[in-house]
């Protein structure tokens, strides 16, 4: 009888083992999931941002340049600046912050400015901001959708102590 008890605690062991083993891969692979998911998003997010600014710069090239709001605009180009020396996701979500701030202070000049000269190079240039901050609303939702499953992810055992061990990052939210 003994020796039919030992095979049934061995065989539960082995079983146990196995179920632990089964839910640290999963987790493990969730957060690696999640976190590319949410890197890919945040790239989607910059390539607007890129075509935003872009944009920006066309404007530029095309006014008088007696009439650029020069601080405005050294303003944003120094938030931009920063950008690239912004070492991680959380680091550059804040960069960003300050980058989206200038950015809306050099817009809403350059707008006062081309209304003043009355110029149409740039008029076309402008009303194209609307579709992009459309699509730059989209990304930034679904960059925080991603954050919001990957935070629902760590809330949860046993992802919340393989994120810890592992070094994996809470991400911020970019509003």
């Amino acid at each position: 009888m003994s020796g039919v008890r030992a095979v049934g605690v061995i065989s539960f062991l082995v079983v146990l083992v196995g179920a632990v083993s089964v839910a640290v891969i999963a987790g493990f692979n969730s957060l690696i999931t999640g976190d590319e998911s949410i890197r890919l998003a945040w790239e989607r997010l910059q390539d607007v941002q890129g075509e935003r600014a872009a944009l920006m710069a066309d404007i530029i090239l095309v006014m008088d340049p007696d009439s650029l709001p020069a601080a405005e605009l050294e303003e944003w180009r120094r938030a931009r600046s920063e950008l690239g020396a912004a070492t991680d996701i959380g680091e550059e979500v804040n960069v960003q912050h300050d980058a989206d701030r200038a950015f809306d202070r050099l817009l809403a000049a350059v707008r006062e400015a081309v209304a003043a000269d009355d110029e149409d190079k740039a008029g076309d240039a402008l009303s194209r901001f609307g579709e992009i901050s459309r699509r730059l609303g989209v990304a930034r939702r679904l960059y925080n959708e991603e954050v919001g499953r990957y935070r629902r992810l760590l809330g949860r055992i046993p992802t919340r102590w393989l994120a810890g061990a592992f070094g994996f990052e809470n991400f911020p939210e970019y509003d």
